[in-house]
Formats: C-alpha cells, sequence, structure tokens
C-alpha cells in the first residue's frame, strides 16, 4: 500500500488574498504580493445572520478579501486598488455566514477623486464610471488567454477545453503574470478541463505546441528514476523498471522526504507497474534504490534486530519458579517475545517491549532433567532473531520443609503514559510447616522505577505467622509498554526461591494515543566564523511518544556545542532530553577555532529504540572585518506625497570571497533593498564581496517618526544601521480672511486675501466674480518655508456696484481651500466749484455772483478762502453776503450773494474740498474772484 496526498489542480487568481496555502477544492490558493499582513479576528457573540453592506471580509477558506455589496461579493484585483480606498488590513473581518453564501459579481474598481464610497464609484452614482471592472458575459472562449473561475483558479484556455496550472512553479515557467489574467466568460465557464499545463521546455515558446509535442529536444517523456511522483493520487518512488508504493509515513520520513519533493507523475511514469515498497532506512544507505537492490548496507533484506540475550539460572530445582529476562534492540519500533520452555508447555508471550528494554517471564518445571529455552523475537519490520539457553533442572531433598504460602502470586500495576504518581501494593506471606525457616529477599539488578529500598538480611519466618512484603512502582517519565522484575524469597526451604513477579504496564494516555515516532524536521544552519560567537537557529525534532529522546552529534568543529539546559554554550556533543515533549528544539553554539567545513551527524535514541540520523554540513568561516557605512539613515517625507529619496549603504566584508547578507526590519515593513540577491525571508538580500546596497521605501506613512534597522552580517560579524523614517502631515490650505474692505471705482485696490499653507507647493489662484478692471494672480511660489501668505489683487475697479466673489486655492497635490465674499465698489471720488458759471471771474461791487457746488463718492466736505488783502466789511459783512460759501460743510449745493463797496480791490482764492468713505480726498480746481 501507498501514501495517499491530494493532487493539486490548477492555480487560483491573484485576488487580494491574506495567506498561501492549500485549499481543500485541491487546487492551490496565492498570494501574488506574499504580504506579512494580520487580520482582526471575529469579536465572540458576533452577528452572522446578515451581510454586512460596505464591509470588508475575507472568506476563511481561501482567505480571498472582498468588500461585501448589497447583491454580492466585490474582489480587489490588486494591491494598488485596496490601497486607493484607504483601506487598511485591521478593516478585515472574517465573512460571517451570510457573506459566505453571497457569490462574487464583480470587481472593485480604482478610486476617482470625487468619491468616497467604493460602492457608490460602483453603482455610477459618484465620478466616472469608466474605471468600473465588469466580469465578462461574451460567448466565445479566448484561446491562449489565462482566466480564473470556480472562486479563483486559473486555467489557460485551449482549442477543445481548459487547462489548469498544478503549481507556482509551472505558472512561472511561462514567464506569465497575474496581471494577464482575466474572469472566465460564458464560453469558458462551460469549458471542462482536458489536461494540464507543462513546466516550459527551453526550446518552445508555445505552450500549446508543448502539449501537442511539436517542439523542444527529445518531447518523449521519461521515466525518472529515483523520483517521487504522485500517481493519481498515491505517491511513489520511481526506478527504472518500475514503481515502489511507500507502506507508511515512517518509512517516508525515514529517508528525509518532504511533500515538496513530489511531482506529478509524467506520460513514461503512469503507465509503470508498482514492483515493490520502499523499506526503512539503513543508516549506512543514502539511496532507497540502492538498498532495495543490495548495493549498500549489509543484508538489506533483513532487519538490524539482534538476538535476545537470555538471563536466568541454569540449575534449578523441581517445582520452583524462576524468572528469566529476554532483552533485545532494534531500531524499528517495539519487540514482541515468544519463550518456549522445553518441556512441551505453552510458550510464554511478552508484547509491545521497547527496544532495549528486558522482558521478564516466569516458569517452573514440574519434572528433573536439561531443557533448552528458546526465545524469538519480532520487530515491527518483521524482523525476527533467535537465541537459547540449556537449563538444568533437579529434585529437591525430601527433608526440606514446605514453601511459603502467598495472598497473591505477584504485583500488577498499570499507568497512562505521563502519570507521575507512585502506586503501591502489598502482601502477606506465611510459614505452613510446623518449624522455622530462614528465607532472605534478593532483588536482581532493581529497576529505577521500582521504588523503596528491601531488607535483605537472612529473617526468620515462623509457623503460621504473617510476615509482610510491599511493592511502590513510579511510572514518570516511561514510555509506553510493559515493564517487568521480580523479588525473590530464597532460603532453606522447599520451592525456593519463589518467585514474586513485579509487572508494570504503560498504556498510552489519551492525549498520546498513536504508535511511537521520531523524526528530525528540516532545517539549515547559518555560517559560522572563527572567533566569533555562534548561535545556529532551532534544529527541531518531533515524535509522537512521550520517550526520553538522546541526542548526540559528531564531527562538530572545535568550540561548538551543545548549550547546557540553563542557557550558557559548553562543548558538549550529546544531550539526553528526558521530559516528555511532542515537539523539542536544540541549537549549537560556542566560538569555533577553526576554519573549515566539517560534516556533522546527528542522531537521535529514544527509549522506544527509535533511531533516525541526519547528515549536514557546518561552514566555518576565517575570521574577518566586516565595515559599513553610513552608520545610520535617515528619510522624510510628507503624507500623501511622494516617496522620499533613495538612498544607498556600501558594505565591505573584508574580501573579495566573503558573503554577505543585509536584511531590513522590524520596524518600518515597507523598508526595502536592492543590490544582491533576495534570499532567506522577509526583505533580505545577499552577496558576495564589497557592494553597495539602495535602500527605498516601497510607499509612504502617515505622520510621524518610524524606526527600523538595517542588519549586515559577514564573516559571523554583525553591524546595525538605525533607519529614521520622519512622515510630516499632508499639506492643507485654509484662507483666514473673512471679509473685504470696499473699494473705490478707479483706485487701485488694497484688500487682501491672506491664507495658511503648510506644504511645500506652489499654490494655484483662481478668483471668480471680479469687477471689470481688477484681477488676481494665477499662482503663488513655494510657500512652505513661512507657512502662508496672501493674494494681493491687480488693477482698479471700473464700475460701482456690490460684486461676489470667490477665492479658490489648491497645490496640485490634493490640499484645497475655497472662500466667497461681497465686494462693495464706490464710485470714484469727485469734487467741482463754479461762481457764474466760470472758475475765475472778475467782479464790481454790487455785482450778484452765484456759486455752485458738486461731489460724487463723498461722505464729507469742506472749503476755504484766501484773500490778497484783508476783507472785513463794517458789520462784518463779506464777499459773498451773510451766506459764506467758502466755510460750507455740503456734498452739493448753491447760492447767490451780492458783492459789497468793501471789498474792492480784493482778490479771492476759494477752495472746496471732499473725503470719500475710504479717507480718500478729492479737491476742486480753486475759483479765483477778483473785485474791481
Amino acid at each position: 500500500m501507498a501514501v495517499a496526498i491530494m493532487v493539486l489542480a490548477a492555480v487560483p487568481v491573484a485576488l487580494l488574498s491574506l495567506t498561501f496555502d492549500i485549499d481543500s477544492s485541491n487546487s492551490v490558493s496565492l498570494d501574488a504580493f506574499n504580504w506579512p499582513v494580520k487580520v482582526q479576528a471575529r469579536v465572540l457573540g458576533e452577528s452572522t445572520t446578515a451581510a454586512r453592506v460596505g464591509q470588508l471580509v475575507y472568506n476563511t477558506g481561501d482567505r480571498t478579501v472582498y468588500l461585501v455589496g448589497q447583491k454580492g461579493l466585490y474582489g480587489f484585483p490588486n494591491l494598488a486598488t485596496f490601497n486607493s480606498w484607504g483601506y487598511s488590513f485591521s478593516q478585515v473581518l472574517p465573512a460571517n455566514s451570510a457573506e459566505l453564501a453571497l457569490q462574487m459579481i464583480g470587481l472593485v474598481p480604482s478610486k476617482n477623486p470625487s468619491c468616497g464610497n467604493p460602492l457608490d464609484q460602483i453603482v455610477g452614482t459618484c465620478g466616472s464610471n469608466s474605471s468600473l471592472v465588469a466580469l465578462p458575459n461574451s460567448s466565445t472562449a479566448r484561446v491562449g488567454q489565462l482566466v480564473y473561475k470556480e472562486g479563483s483558479t486559473i486555467y489557460l484556455v485551449g482549442q477543445s477545453g481548459l487547462y489548469g496550472i498544478p503549481s507556482l512553479e509551472v505558472f512561472n515557467s511561462w514567464g506569465w503574470s497575474f496581471a494577464n489574467m482575466l474572469p472566465a466568460n460564458s464560453a469558458e465557464m462551460a469549458m471542462s478541463q482536458v489536461g494540464i499545463v507543462p513546466s516550459r521546455n527551453p526550446y518552445c515558446s508555445s505552450v500549446f505546441d508543448q502539449i501537442a509535442g511539436k517542439c523542444g529536444q527529445n518531447t518523449t517523456e521519461t521515466a525518472r528514476a529515483n523520483q517521487l511522483i504522485n500517481k493519481n493520487g498515491t505517491i511513489y518512488l520511481v526506478s527504472s523498471n518500475g514503481l515502489y508504493g511507500i507502506p507508511t509515513v515512517d518509512i517516508f520520513n525515514s529517508w528525509g522526504w518532504t511533500f515538496s519533493q513530489v511531482v506529478p507523475a509524467n506520460s513514461a511514469e503512469t503507465v509503470l507497474p508498482q514492483i515493490g515498497v520502499v523499506p526503512y532506512k539503513n543508516i549506512n544507505c543514502s539511496s532507497a534504490i540502492d538498498q532495495i537492490t543490495g548495493k549498500c548496507g549489509q543484508n538489506m533484506n533483513a532487519t538490524t534486530i539482534t538476538a535476545p540475550v537470555i538471563t536466568g539460572p541454569t540449575s534449578v530445582k523441581v517445582g520452583e519458579l524462576q524468572a528469566y529476562t529476554f532483552t533485545s534492540t532494534s531500531p524499528y519500533g517495539s519487540l514482541n517475545y515468544s519463550i518456549d520452555w522445553g518441556d512441551g508447555s505453552a510458550p510464554s508471550l511478552g508484547s509491545n517491549f521497547i527496544s532495549g528494554s528486558p522482558c521478564t517471564q516466569y516458569h517452573k518445571w514440574t519434572s528433573a532433567g536439561i531443557y533448552t529455552v528458546t526465545a524469538t523475537v519480532t520487530d515491527a519490520n518483521k524482523g525476527t532473531a533467535k537465541n537459547t539457553l540449556n537449563v538444568k533442572v533437579s529434585d529437591y531433598p525430601s527433608s526440606l520443609p514446605s514453601t511459603f504460602q502467598l495472598s497473591q502470586n505477584s504485583f500488577e500495576f498499570t499507568a497512562n503514559q505521563g502519570d507521575t504518581a507512585n502506586q503501591q501494593q502489598s502482601m502477606v506471606f506465611v510459614n505452613i510447616s510446623s518449624q522455622p525457616v530462614n528465607f532472605q529477599l534478593v532483588l536482581d539488578n532493581q529497576p529505577s522505577w521500582l521504588n523503596g529500598t528491601y531488607n535483605k538480611d537472612v529473617m526468620t519466618a515462623n509457623p503460621n505467622v504473617q510476615n509482610g512484603l510491599g511493592a511502590s512502582v513510579n511510572p514518570a517519565g516511561l514510555s509506553v509498554g510493559k515493564y517487568t522484575t521480580y523479588i525473590k524469597i530464597t532460603g532453606n526451604f522447599a520451592g525456593s526461591p519463589v518467585i514474586i513477579p513485579v509487572n508494570l504496564t504503560i498504556n498510552p494516555s489519551s492525549t498520546n494515543s498513536v504508535p511511537a515516532t521520531l523524526s528530525i524536521n528540516d532545517f539549515s544552519l547559518p555560517v559560522a566564523t572563527v572567533g566569533q560567537s555562534y548561535a545556529s537557529n532551532a534544529i527541531t525534532f518531533s515524535q509522537t511518544g512521550n520517550s526520553s529522546i538522546k541526542v548526540s552529534f559528531t564531527g562538530l568543529p572545535s568550540g561548538i556545542g551543545i548549550p547546557a539546559l540553563g542557557g550558557t554554550a559548553s562543548v558538549i556533543s550529546e544531550t539526553t532530553y528526558s521530559m516528555p515533549s511532542q515537539l523539542n528544539t536544540i541549537t549549537l553554539a560556542g566560538v569555533p577555532t577553526q576554519a573549515g567545513t566539517y560534516s556533522v551527524t546527528l542522531t537521535l535514541n529514544n527509549n522506544n529504540g527509535l533511531i533516525r540520523t541526519q547528515q549536514f554540513n557546518l561552514v566555518v568561516n576565517p575570521q574577518s572585518s566586516l565595515s559599513v557605512s553610513p552608520s545610520s539613515l535617515t528619510f522624510t517625507a510628507t503624507a500623501g506625497g511622494d516617496y522620499p529619496n533613495s538612498q544607498s549603504i556600501y558594505i565591505n566584508p573584508g574580501s573579495a570571497t566573503t558573503a554577505w547578507q543585509a536584511s531590513a526590519g522590524p520596524g518600518i515593513f515597507n523598508l526595502d533593498l536592492s543590490g544582491g540577491t533576495v534570499c532567506g525571508t522577509g526583505v533580505t538580500i545577499c552577496g558576495t564581496g564589497p557592494a553597495t546596497v539602495t535602500v527605498f521605501m516601497a510607499y509612504p506613512y502617515t505622520a510621524g517618526t518610524y524606526n527600523a534597522n538595517i542588519t549586515v552580517t559577514a564573516g559571523g560579524q554583525s553591524k546595525i544601521i538605525p533607519v529614521t523614517l520622519t512622515v510630516t502631515a499632508a499639506a492643507s490650505l485654509s484662507i483666514t480672511t473673512n471679509s473685504l474692505p470696499a473699494a473705490t471705482v478707479g483706485q487701485a485696490y488694497a484688500g487682501t486675501v491672506a491664507f495658511t499653507y503648510n506644504g511645500n507647493k506652489t499654490v494655484n489662484v483662481s478668483v471668480s466674480g471680479l469687477p471689470s478692471g481688477m484681477q488676481a494672480p494665477s499662482y503663488i511660489g513655494n510657500t512652505g518655508a513661512i507657512g502662508g501668505s496672501v493674494v494681493n489683487f491687480l488693477g482698479a475697479p471700473a464700475a460701482a456696484g456690490t460684486y461676489s466673489i470667490t477665492v479658490s486655492l489648491n497645490d496640485g497635490a490634493g490640499a484645497s481651500a475655497s472662500k466667497s465674499y461681497t465686494l462693495k465698489v464706490n464710485p470714484a471720488l469727485t469734487a467741482s466749484l463754479i461762481a457764474n458759471g466760470q472758475k475765475n471771474i472778475t467782479v464790481n461791487a454790487g455785482d450778484y455772483i452765484s456759486y455752485e457746488w458738486r461731489s460724487t463718492g463723498a461722505v464729507s466736505a469742506s472749503s476755504t478762502y484766501t484773500a490778497n488783502k484783508a476783507d472785513a466789511c463794517p458789520g462784518g459783512v463779506f464777499a459773498a453776503g451773510e451766506i459764506k460759501p467758502w466755510v460750507a460743510s455740503t456734498l452739493s449745493g448753491g447760492v447767490t450773494a451780492q458783492v459789497q463797496s468793501c471789498q474792492r480791490g480784493v482778490t479771492y482764492t476759494i477752495n472746496y474740498r471732499v473725503v470719500g468713505a475710504d479717507g480718500q480726498m478729492a479737491a476742486a480746481d480753486p475759483v479765483i474772484i477778483s473785485v474791481r
């Protein structure tokens, strides 16, 4: 029988996914971006009866992220779309039962700047719906197209059907990208799978030509000897003339194989017959085929079980109960014993004994003679071995008193594996003869699980007096199986010695009921350097039983060993794990003293008799000198702005042949590196010799300060480069002016609009509704250094009135502000004054003068005059009579006055002035009046 596994059918679509795993539908679920993300667990008591429209959820089966809509689910085609909506993975919740029942009905589009909700954009209630991606419903199959169907599985469309893609490696071998995939249309949904895509032959450019055998060299497939294959869901090992099944997982693991080594059977291998099964690995063989064909190891067709060692007396008396122990070893599980006592009685049987643990059996012969005891042992691999022992049986002298009478014939104990409590039992024995009997207790090789110290002095048992005997056992740390010993009562009585068996059976615990297995998990070790402290990564080994495990290394370099349990490195090469554990871990540590490549062998041996070995190389480099510059890096960025510029570090590992490794994190998880070969886990690159590594950000963060490290290692030395990213808040604009002062026709406007801005971009200016004759600048230069500025208006208004204007600002990077104002434009400020309709007149005494003054846009007026000589008249009458227009304070008016004779020879200069609402002044041309 061979081991059955699932066949990988095809690769699913690269919708946004949270993990990389193999799902129960036999298809590989891929995360094309391999994001290391966490998702929020469901809260206890959460309602699962209704779909949560607008919620981000993930399918707990394939871990794909969806947006819940009114009628179904919308997938995310890529990370960029997810990020365009400002989502984070902390918002993603497990889908509830109602959401799991919904079908995917479309894809989420990239965000339109005018939309705040993706569901609004999808249904076209905001922005332009041009970016909406709809699932196709064409009725024509697109031959050669990569499509996805059935939830998320990728196929290649052929003429007669679909071809599945068995692995990511096959997908990548054709240079395909997840960006090339489209949803299957109706015609493609109806197609069946007719085959699988092969890994690309380098001589083929067309996948269909390769499938049809029209290209490549040696397109006829051949069987791949020593390859593990999956044929119809069952694993086989390929040989040149047939297939070997793998009977158990233990045999599979004994060869150190992993399921990642199993590949689909090709056409040549599918027709090969099964011709045998793979055996357990012999430690002297590295190839299963060599072991099967007898090319390695000793006696490949037999197991390594040893003949049982028989321990017990070879000269006994008739009727005495004697104890014999039988001990054998085998690497293949528990041992079963069959003991033929040579006297025709039924064989004694012992089962499920641990390798190396004695099996104790009891027998008494009823007649004198020489008997051959034959012990046969069988292991779990059906290997057998035998041994014999001759025993002479003699009659007792008739003068000895009769034997003891016992209240019970043996001590029987039962415990479960993992139990630690002691168990006790007691019994009595009575001398039933008529005279005292001397006796002594004898324990041959008392095992550690039998507690207590027994009195081994010679004692006397008087007739009909009860004598007590007890036994106490401790099952702690014992593996599943049977443990036997005995207590002997010897003395001068018939039937001496009396054998009292002590039997302890350890049953599997409720949590460990499977047969014991032992395996070394895959591991790799870092390179060590002479003189440098070394600590390996964990080497793990697992078992299904709770046995103690002895761990030993051979071939370790000087200075490297197993750290003591207290944590101090000591150069020991062997230790024992005595505590029960389902998964044990061990590391190597120390300071190596000599460079070289060391071939090391790790051996595990548990007290179930299971032995596992694994060979590996440990490289110790010579001492080197690592230098890295600069010693730190600082990045700055603006939230929502451009990525910070990349920076470089120079690595010199000390020589042109010394390897180095640079790793980013933890802290800034989007820190990225280039300049070497991607290796290890996380953001890690490797190289050899001096090199320049470029450090850059994958995408910006929100405002704040972020810290991380770049760790560079070479030759056992490490350098840490601190990295700091400072992200300032996203730029914002705010207009602070709340109102504008009035303007005046024809006068340059002095009002301004003030704003604050914390960005470093040019601010674009747009003003609507300005009166004719006024304008505003189209932009204001970089103002980030001063944190704000003002908008100055240009020109002068041409017409009075009340205007509604709007000032709009933006920096072209998302920051904007807008505010509306009412701007009042007053008429132009004017003033005029005439006398008799003129500016300059000459009059005679007795003439009348008509004065007229006018103004526009004024709020107050005043007038003054000057005279070339004193102009006082009797009674205080002046040139204008009792009315004095030259000191008038009205905005307009007129008056007539008669010139007095006392004013002859006087020349008057009269001025008229007005003041506008803004404080500006206007003056009329002076009027000059000469009196003859």
